[in-house]
């Protein structure tokens, strides 16, 4: 699936009231980070039919999930944060603005995930919503956690850039990322069930790692 092109409709996402979230912006040639000053709405259960609704966020995780989306492949889409110079020539295709806003809409949810598990007073349900998402946030074998690590240095590059929380984004990552956190009471109760995904997304390799370190 790695390096496949994937055709994708025409983009009708009307961007929304982003409260306090990180927007990528292009001033002089170099992607910037501003805020919204309003508050961080609380999360509900909105939070996951937006993940699955919004166009943008598709976008952005096909780009991760290996796929070339409007002729942009995930290494020179990294290359072009890393090096603000690129910018400008990179967006000459109009579409291309499109994975920027769908990666500031992937943390945009992930603060809103994570302040959503957080409030679950149910310790199964909570782990069958993280479950759903698991994937992205770094479990999903190999790749994927090396994908999520990068996420979370990318946060801490913008933050270099414009005064955000790239703190608080940063912890919000490492709590979805982390197995002991939002599912651990749902992978005991049925760790043999899970048994295969605990090996092939590497959850079991981490968890039984951080037993050892206890």
């Amino acid at each position: 699936m790695n390096g496949t092109t994937r055709s994708r409709r025409r983009c009708c996402y009307v961007p929304q009231e982003t409260g306090g979230y990180p927007i990528p912006i292009v001033r002089s040639g170099r992607l910037s980070w501003s805020r919204k000053a309003s508050t961080r709405p609380i999360a509900n259960s909105s939070t996951l039919t937006r993940f699955i609704s919004n166009d943008v966020i598709g976008y952005f995780i096909e780009l991760l999930d290996g796929f070339y989306v409007f002729d942009t492949h995930m290494d020179e889409f990294r290359r072009v944060l890393e090096q603000p110079a690129r910018l400008g020539g990179w967006l000459t295709r109009p579409d291309r603005w499109q994975l920027l806003e769908g990666m500031a809409s992937f943390y945009e949810f992930a603060l809103d995930l994570d302040q959503y598990l957080a409030a679950l007073e149910f310790p199964m349900l909570r782990g069958h919503v993280w479950l759903h998402f698991a994937y992205w946030f770094g479990n999903g074998g190999a790749r994927m956690e090396e994908v999520a690590l990068w996420l979370q240095n990318a946060v801490a590059h913008a933050a270099e850039d414009e005064s955000i929380d790239g703190a608080e984004l940063g912890e919000a990552l490492a709590r979805l990322r982390a197995p002991q956190r939002y599912p651990l009471v749902l992978i005991e109760q049925t760790a043999e069930v899970l048994g295969p995904w605990l090996e092939s997304s590497g959850v079991g390799e981490q968890l039984s790692a951080g037993s050892r370190s206890l």
